[in-house]
């Protein structure tokens, strides 16, 4: 069975994302995630996954407020 465009590019993007946490740097950049998927799926692909990259962030942004979200990010983990 054909899977649609999406299901790959989200595979793609959260295997490199769980990559990126399990890193000495204990992250992730996003134009390194839209490369490797413009690599293996191409043009196409990749505009999609910047779409879906940037909607995820916005959305966790949404659901938690900006404390919980920084929290959650560890960008500031003193406070």
């Amino acid at each position: 069975m054909i899977k649609p465009l999406s299901f790959y590019v989200d595979k793609i993007i959260n295997d490199l994302k769980e990559k990126g946490k399990q890193s000495k740097q204990k992250g992730w950049a996003m134009s390194d995630i839209v490369q490797e998927v413009e690599n293996q799926l191409g043009k196409d692909a990749s505009e999609l996954a910047r779409k879906r990259i940037i909607n995820d962030y916005e959305s966790e942004y949404k659901r938690l407020n900006p404390v919980g979200w920084a929290k959650s990010q560890r960008l500031f983990p003193n406070k």
